[in-house]
């Protein structure tokens, strides 16, 4: 019986070169998890698909061409991702949201519906911003902030975030874990996160709000063969811990 939830948050960078890596895993966590996940990589997919290297610094150009690259690059994405999944019989869905689905009552609800059908159907649900008409986690979370309001829509037990490093990174070294204590001092001390692009404020404050809802998680890297399936099962794996871990399942 399947009686968990997680969501797996996956960024640009490991959708477009580690897709295989995270698929494999994920489809042997299905056999014990409910599954939503949360992937980025429509623009990138896009910049490779069109030949383009750089966006405009300028705005509103930087903007504008951003939500025509989500435009092109959504549906690629998601072939991406058929293509990764199907070898495992895993049929996939989309779902395009931005934060407004989830603070009005009546959407949130419908929401919910579309993830227990996919629950029911053992159909993976892939969600991502609609980046071609909103730009909240364009500009900030490279969905991370996606990631959470799902969890906290659905009433997640875990989350696990995927980057390019190990964790959270401090003079080089992973911080094994986050919590009340630690937190505040690290926000100060920490400065940019390791994953390249997405300031470090942006990720700590989405692991606040995960715990503040009482989900268990971890930063773990996507590139990494087992990682995600070592964070889900409890194993002993490379990256940043946050939350109480609830009761965990048994493996056979």
């Amino acid at each position: 019986m399947i009686g968990q939830e997680l969501v797996v948050k996956v960024g640009g960078e490991i959708a477009l070169n580690f897709k295989e890596i995270v698929s494999r895993q994920i489809a042997e966590l299905m056999d014990y998890y409910n599954i939503i996940l949360v992937s980025s990589g429509a623009i990138r997919t896009a910049m490779r698909e069109l030949g383009i290297d750089e966006l405009p610094a300028e705005l509103p150009e930087f903007y504008i061409e951003r939500q025509y690259l989500s435009s092109v690059g959504q549906h690629l994405l998601m072939q991406n991702w058929q293509s990764a999944f199907s070898p495992y019989g895993i049929k996939i869905g989309q779902a395009l949201v931005d934060r407004r689905n989830f603070d009005n009552s009546e959407e949130r609800r419908y929401f919910m519906n579309l993830v227990d059908s996919h629950f029911k159907n053992r159909s993976l649900l892939i969600v991502n911003e609609n980046d071609a008409v909103a730009i909240e986690e364009i500009l900030h979370g490279d969905n991370d902030f996606i990631a959470f309001y799902v969890a906290q829509a659905i009433g997640i037990d875990m989350i696990i975030f995927t980057t390019e490093a190990s964790g959270l990174l401090i003079n080089g070294r992973i911080v094994p874990e986050l919590n009340k204590e630690n937190i505040s001092e690290i926000e100060k001390t920490l400065g940019q996160y390791q994953e390249g692009q997405n300031d470090i404020s942006s990720k700590i404050e989405v692991v606040k709000q995960c715990m503040n809802i009482g989900s268990f998680g971890a930063i773990v890297s996507g590139s990494k063969d087992g990682e995600i399936f070592k964070a889900a099962t409890g194993e002993e794996c490379q990256g940043t811990t946050f939350g109480m871990r609830p009761n965990p399942i048994k493996y056979s």
